[in-house]
């Protein structure tokens, strides 16, 4: 019903509203706030892709929240392989949706450590000699990307291969509990 009251000629405008809508609507209140964050930014993707591909469901995992070295928030949208059926347009608009999201819930930006950003840089590297990416951006562009996105672009273990420069990268759960990302390779979040 929210998506045929905000349908629009124009989806990718449907789905922002759509997203919104969730983020806002009373009928949604029961609802823990990752979880709306996480609805939301998988139903815009249904939209955007016609619910026809199994990205909004499987290639999105979830939705986590962390603390920056500054104690401020933010949140990482956990993708997965099956992210790639959304196409690349799509798979960037989700994490637009999830930044669009989480400012309904005054949650604050992704600031990488240095660490954190080199570690992407490596882990691209290694899932395009795997997978081959059809489109590998340059170290310094995935470094400017990484910087710069206001959601952490995570991802579940997918490859066999492991990361050997940037090991063992610890984040803060909201909570205050010390997370250890894997060492494999998470395909979802090079795709």
């Amino acid at each position: 019903e929210i998506v045929r009251k905000n349908y629009g000629k124009d989806k990718t405008e449907t789905a922002f509203k759509v997203v919104k809508e969730v983020c806002t609507n009373e009928m949604f209140a029961s609802y823990e706030m990752l979880k709306r964050i996480e609805l939301a930014t998988r139903i815009g993707l249904a939209i955007i892709t016609d619910g026809v591909v199994v990205a909004p469901t499987e290639g999105i995992q979830g939705v986590a929240r962390y603390r920056n070295n500054d104690n401020t928030d933010y949140i990482a949208v956990i993708y997965a392989g099956p992210i790639r059926g959304a196409g690349g347009t799509a798979a960037a608009l989700s994490v637009a949706f999830a930044d669009y999201a989480r400012r309904f819930f005054n949650i604050g930006t992704y600031k990488p450590t240095q660490d954190e950003v080199e570690r992407y840089v490596e882990e691209v590297e290694l899932y395009h000699m795997k997978q081959h990416l059809q489109y590998r951006p340059s170290d310094d562009d995935l470094r400017s990307i990484v910087n710069n996105c206001p959601v952490c672009v995570d991802g579940v273990a997918t490859e066999d291969v492991e990361v050997t420069a940037h090991r063992d990268i610890r984040r803060i759960d909201y909570n205050g509990k010390e997370v250890v990302l894997t060492n494999r390779v998470r395909g979802g979040i090079a795709l």
